[in-house]
């Protein structure tokens, strides 16, 4: 009997502790609680991408927020020099130094594209071009390619719908949202009638004007095709993305001459005809006249080098 109350009284003795404990933890709380609600509430503190964008746009910044910006930067360029070093005995640190560069670029490059495109619409154009079929989409906030995403569609589903331009129709499912780079545009997303869900025939279309048809979206593209016909032509064979001129007024020569040389290409050679035909009728008259004049050098006897300096 002793032993029996002996441990009845260690057993009420450990529940009064441990309730004693509870209580003593639950007031603890409710103290800090009510310190934590008497103080002023601390301004959130933003991030240093935040920071970045402010310095970029030329926000004004707390002289803490300008110190956390310094700080970091200055960390980051430690860090890059401290790879540079390492990258010239360490093969591992000059694969990393070369996807990070390649990083970098991307991120330059996105950049660049968004600033373009912001500038582009505040002065009220609008674009309407193809797509890549790679490019990423956001449908119902999931990242996906269009290649992929077109992969899901069925003619059945009630945002697929039949649409005719000109003389042929095509399936087309209309998204709208977020691109990477642009905030809001419409993708088209199109297949011929007769080539559904075949990869080859998969064509996508992008309008940065969201409150266009898509009818009337594909027919304006319908119109710029010979457009995009000029682009491929003028960079194939007159060196449209080549030229090495800077200033805007040089550029705006560089085109003037190029629009006219295919203008010539197309009218000059005593009729009209396609870009094609009338380029190769000069370029095969020209080549006649190389040879024709190294021809009579050769009947004068000049020497291989004068002719050479004359020709190349």
């Amino acid at each position: 009997n002793d032993s029996g109350d002996t441990e009845d009284r260690g057993q009420c003795q450990s529940d009064r502790t441990s309730h004693y404990k509870q209580r003593k933890a639950e007031a603890v709380k409710r103290c800090r609680e009510k310190q934590k609600a008497a103080q002023p509430p601390k301004p959130q503190q933003r991030t240093l991408k935040e920071l970045a964008e402010c310095a970029e746009a030329g926000l004004p910044l707390t002289p803490e927020e300008a110190e956390r910006l310094e700080a970091h930067r200055n960390r980051k360029k430690e860090a890059l020099q401290d790879l540079k070093a390492r990258a010239e005995t360490d093969p591992a640190a000059a694969a990393e130094l070369a996807q990070q560069r390649v990083r970098q670029s991307e991120a330059v490059k996105k950049s660049r594209q968004k600033m373009y495109a912001d500038a582009f619409i505040k002065k009220g154009f609008y674009t309407i071009g193809a797509l890549k079929t790679n490019r990423i989409l956001y449908p119902c906030g999931i990242k996906q390619k269009v290649s992929g995403f077109a992969l899901h569609l069925r003619k059945t589903d009630s945002d697929v719908s039949l649409v005719t331009v000109g003389s042929r129709s095509y399936y087309v499912y209309r998204y709208e949202g977020s691109l990477n780079v642009i905030e809001n545009a419409v993708v088209l997303i199109s297949y011929p009638k007769d080539a559904f869900h075949v990869p080859k025939a998969l064509r996508a279309f992008i309008s940065t004007d969201v409150s266009l048809s898509t009818r009337k979206i594909l027919n304006i593209y319908v119109e710029r095709w010979p457009v995009e016909v000029f682009f491929r032509q003028a960079k194939d064979k007159l060196a449209f993305d080549r030229y090495q001129v800077r200033s805007s007024k040089w550029i705006r020569r560089y085109w003037l001459l190029m629009s006219l040389a295919h203008l010539l290409a197309c009218t000059g050679c005593g009729e009209t005809m396609s870009f094609e035909d009338g380029y190769a009728y000069i370029y095969g008259r020209i080549q006649e006249k190389r040879l024709r004049f190294i021809y009579q050098c050769g009947a004068r006897h000049v020497l291989f080098e004068e002719v050479l300096a004359l020709v190349a």
